[in-house]
């Protein structure tokens, strides 16, 4: 019978998930950590809101997302 032996874990390769800011149309996400070896997440990426202000120059045209919302007159 041959004694097992055994092997110290190596611990966590470190890897960052980059913040993510919202927009008016899409929501954000903050900045995460997980392993790049085992795929295990460290620290957990959080929803952050879209901000649903769109912003106009002259037309129809978000100039942040590029959707086209009609503007009311103001």
């Amino acid at each position: 019978m041959v004694e097992q032996e055994t092997i110290k874990a190596k611990g966590h390769t470190e890897e960052t998930l980059e913040r993510v800011e919202p927009t008016c149309g899409k929501a954000g996400l903050t900045e995460g950590k997980k392993c790049s070896v085992c795929g295990e997440i460290l620290v957990k990426q959080e929803t952050i809101e879209k901000t649903g202000i769109h912003s106009f120059e002259d037309s129809y045209t978000c100039t942040v997302c590029n959707d086209e919302i009609y503007k009311e007159s103001q």
